[in-house]
């Protein structure tokens, strides 16, 4: 009479339907769902022989070590990259915000010069606003043959100054906000990098424990995460 086989997907399975049987009266198979940890469980108690309980499909059990084991090498590779991403993108932020840092000390009367000369501030041709209450959501474009706009004078000696301070506190303004930004931006890349690292591990602990084909037959281990 035929040993009847019975299919296991961990070792308390197999305990379990061995109980009240020799080597003689049953064998066992290997579900090919079984987990990778599981399998993994299995592959440590199995060996060539003739004293124990016969496993009837040892090359799944060989797919799914190799499985599990390719699959370990290729999360760590995977993950230290994704790890050393994060921590790139870190120190650039943060070299970044220290050079804002340094530039926002700078004292108003060291940030260098910028726009035109001060003897030419506000020097322009007349600019006037076209209110809607008066001309309309879409006033008339003025036209004339020889129009004759005239020019604003350039601010005098005494306006000068202050046209001069507005540059130094629209720099800084400018510096301020591109800080802001940086620092969200860093806060939010420390977060990503904790919330990547637990939803990795998360996502590797189900791989490895949840059943699935994962390692049931030959497979090319090629892993793709860059």
């Amino acid at each position: 009479m035929a040993r009847p086989i019975v299919t296991f997907s961990s070792l308390r399975e197999a305990e379990d339907n061995r109980q009240g049987r020799s080597i003689d009266e049953v064998a066992f198979q290997l579900d090919e769902q079984t987990s990778l940890v599981n399998a993994d469980d299995v592959k440590v108690i199995t060996r060539p022989g003739v004293h124990g309980f016969e496993l009837v499909n040892p090359e799944l059990l060989d797919c799914k070590s190799r499985t599990k084991t390719s699959l370990e090498k290729a999360y760590r590779r995977m993950f230290k990259a994704c790890m050393e991403r994060c921590d790139n993108d870190l120190l650039t932020v943060e070299a970044r915000i220290a050079s804002l840092k340094r530039s926002l000390a700078i004292p108003n009367e060291d940030i260098p010069h910028m726009g035109p000369p001060a003897n030419e501030r506000n020097q322009v041709i007349q600019q006037v606003m076209y209110l809607p209450s008066l001309y309309g959501e879409f006033p008339r474009y003025e036209y004339a043959p020889n129009p004759n706009i005239p020019f604003r004078e350039p601010f005098n000696v005494n306006d000068r100054p202050a046209a001069i301070n507005r540059d130094k506190l629209s720099q800084k303004a400018w510096w301020k906000v591109n800080l802001t930004f940086l620092e969200t931006k860093k806060k939010v890349l420390e977060e990503m990098k904790i919330d990547l690292e637990r939803k990795l591990t998360a996502a590797m602990e189900i791989a490895m424990e949840a059943p699935s084909f994962l390692g049931c037959g030959y497979t090319d281990y090629s892993f793709l995460h860059t």
